[in-house]
C-alpha cells in the first residue's frame, strides 16, 4: 500500500482549533493596548503642552490663563487689548473625555484679582506658581490617566 505524505484532516482541525483559541485570547488585548497607548500618548502630549505654558509664563514674566472647551485648550495672555489668545490651541482627541478639578474658590479669587471677566480652568502665574490641579483624560473603555500639578513642581502622570 502506498503512503501519501501530508497531514490528516484531524491534525489540521486540531491545529486550527488551537490557533482560534489563541487568537480569541490575544485579539481583545491588541485593541485594548492600542486604546491605552493612545490615551498614554495624549496624556503625555497634553502634559508637555501644559508644562511648556507654565515654564513660558515664568520665563517671560507673564501670567497665562488656560481655557478649555470640549476638545480644545486655549492659552491666553494679557495685552493692551485685555486677555488675548497666545500661540496655537491644543486639540484633545475626539474619543477622549477631559475633566479638570482644582480649588474653584481660589481660582475665582485669582480671576477677580487679575481682572479676568470670563471663567477659566487654570491660571499659571508669572512666578511659575499655579493652583494645584488634576486633569483627567478618559477613553471610551473607561481607562483614565490624570495629569497632576501640585502648584510648584513639574507636572506628573498618575
Amino acid at each position: 500500500m502506498k503512503r501519501v505524505k501530508g497531514f490528516t484532516l484531524l491534525e489540521l482541525m486540531v491545529v486550527l482549533a488551537i490557533l482560534g483559541a489563541l487568537l480569541g485570547v490575544v485579539a481583545p488585548n491588541l485593541s485594548f493596548d492600542s486604546q491605552k497607548q493612545q490615551l498614554q500618548q495624549e496624556a503625555q502630549s497634553l502634559q508637555h503642552a501644559l508644562q511648556t505654558q507654565i515654564d513660558q509664563a515664568w520665563l517671560e514674566g507673564q501670567t497665562t490663563l488656560v481655557k478649555r472647551n470640549i476638545d480644545t485648550v486655549r492659552w491666553l495672555r494679557q495685552s493692551d487689548k485685555g486677555w488675548q489668545e497666545k500661540g496655537s490651541a491644543y486639540d484633545i482627541s475626539d474619543n477622549l473625555d477631559s475633566f479638570v478639578t482644582t480649588d474653584t474658590r481660589q481660582l475665582r479669587a485669582a480671576e477677580k484679582s487679575l481682572g479676568v471677566t470670563e471663567p477659566v480652568d487654570l491660571i499659571f502665574l508669572s512666578t511659575g506658581e499655579y493652583l494645584a490641579f488634576r486633569w483627567a483624560l478618559r477613553n471610551r473603555s473607561g481607562e483614565e490617566i490624570v495629569i497632576v500639578g501640585d502648584g510648584i513642581n513639574a507636572l506628573s502622570l498618575e
